[in-house]
């Protein structure tokens, strides 16, 4: 018993940390802070000029990251959000735009709906 109270512990100390870094990222009227996004774009911006397997294009349809391995599989990056293309580019989802985050394309593992 004190194992599985020990370990419970853990869970919920762990859980609190994840829990106090994501809340520390979001203003208190529910925007992600700016030095946030900040960092993140700065970081994203290394990924994409490193990437040895993308093409991209920035022009005034924003900024087009193809896969050249399959280029069927493309991101943008535009004032619309971010947008994911499976076909070439012929359709686009958008996965990210200023109303919130689509779940359509998500393949993460499960979420618990219960801890957004």
């Amino acid at each position: 018993m004190f194992q599985r109270i020990t370990a419970t512990t853990q869970s919920l100390q762990y859980a609190s940390g994840a829990y106090n870094r994501a809340a520390s990222i979001v203003e208190p009227t529910g925007e992600i802070n700016s030095w946030t996004l900040e960092k993140s774009l700065a970081y994203n911006e290394q990924l994409a000029w490193r990437a040895t397997d993308d093409s991209v294009v920035i022009n005034t349809t924003g900024i087009t990251a193809v896969d050249t391995t399959n280029p069927q599989h493309m991101v943008r990056l535009s004032s619309a959000g971010l947008q994911i293309s499976d076909d070439g580019g012929v359709t686009w989802t958008v996965g990210v735009s200023g109303a919130g985050i689509s779940t359509q394309n998500l393949t993460a593992g499960s979420i618990n709906v219960d801890n957004i």
